[in-house]
């Protein structure tokens, strides 16, 4: 869910409304506001919390790009295709 989401589904619940209604409304699980309500009662806030682990170096497209010459050319080394990556992008 967006931010403007959870912001809309938490006045909805403070404007009395009930969680399968929110839900309906929005077009997510009723588990997902109820998750939603906990989540803001402990925290006081609905941003996302930081994630563990290492951030990502290379984006989707480039994933995609990687695989892609990977499949065509099975034995070629990481070297080749980062070679191949910057040479082309």
């Amino acid at each position: 869910m967006t931010l403007e989401q959870r912001n809309r589904a938490l006045s909805m619940l403070e404007a009395g409304k009930a969680v399968t209604h929110v839900a309906r409304n929005i077009g997510v699980s009723h588990c997902t506001i109820s998750r939603l309500r906990t989540k803001f009662n402990a925290s006081g806030s609905l941003k996302d919390r930081p994630r563990t682990g290492r951030p990502r170096k290379t984006t989707a497209n480039e994933d995609r790009y990687i695989t892609l010459t990977l499949r065509r050319n099975r034995f070629a080394s990481s070297q080749r295709i980062t070679d191949q990556f910057y040479t082309t992008t």
